[in-house]
């Protein structure tokens, strides 16, 4: 099932104040913004979309920026929306393998188990160039979905055919376990991976 529009917007909205608010921080060393799509329509002003995904790559990977953002609220977000962003601290960025792309779906893998992602308003077909393919995903929850952050990060189009035997059977091997489909499964399974590390 999509997102309702009204949800993509609020989605968004939220987004847009976290990225205001890390590009006011010092710039991650670990910026990914190179080879990034980004969801939404192309915006005519600044910032660009490296300048969105460097914020991003910041606010990710800076201990406690979420937490801060939230504790001090500089966007006068509600309550609600503060809530919905609390549950980001339970994202999973990791290098997945691209299984299917449908406008409305992704499916990937990253080792462990599978996931289901599903699109914020702009169809996985136009931003997944082949399938398939290693990409570099931030995974939210988010309205009782799994969406991204809005970027895919291009690793590997073009795998080895060598690869695809190994690729199938890890996937009839992590489909035994079914699929990580709904926001809640995200945070139980993100969470389970911040206790073991």
């Amino acid at each position: 099932m999509a997102l309702a529009r009204e949800q993509v917007v609020a989605f968004r909205e939220l987004m847009g104040a976290l990225v205001a608010y890390a590009r006011r921080q010092p710039a991650s060393p670990t910026s990914e913004a190179g080879g990034a799509q980004h969801g939404g329509r192309a915006r005519q002003a600044s910032p660009s979309d490296a300048e969105i995904s460097q914020a991003l790559d910041t606010a990710w990977n800076t201990p406690g920026m979420l937490e801060h953002f939230i504790a001090h609220n500089p966007a006068g977000l509600t309550a609600a929306q503060l809530e919905t962003l609390a549950t980001w601290q339970w994202r999973l960025s990791d290098t997945f393998v691209c299984l299917e792309a449908t406008p409305e779906r992704l499916t990937v893998m990253n080792g462990e188990r599978i996931f289901t992602v599903t699109a914020l308003g702009r169809p996985f077909t136009s931003m997944v160039r082949v399938v398939p393919s290693v990409v570099r995903l931030t995974l939210l929850p988010f309205a009782g979905h799994i969406v991204t952050d809005g970027r895919i990060i291009h690793r590997l189009d073009h795998l080895d055919p060598a690869a695809f035997p190994l690729i199938m059977d890890t996937l009839a091997l992590l489909a035994e376990d079914g699929f990580v489909e709904t926001a809640l499964e995200l945070i139980e399974y993100a969470a389970g991976r911040m206790v073991s590390s």
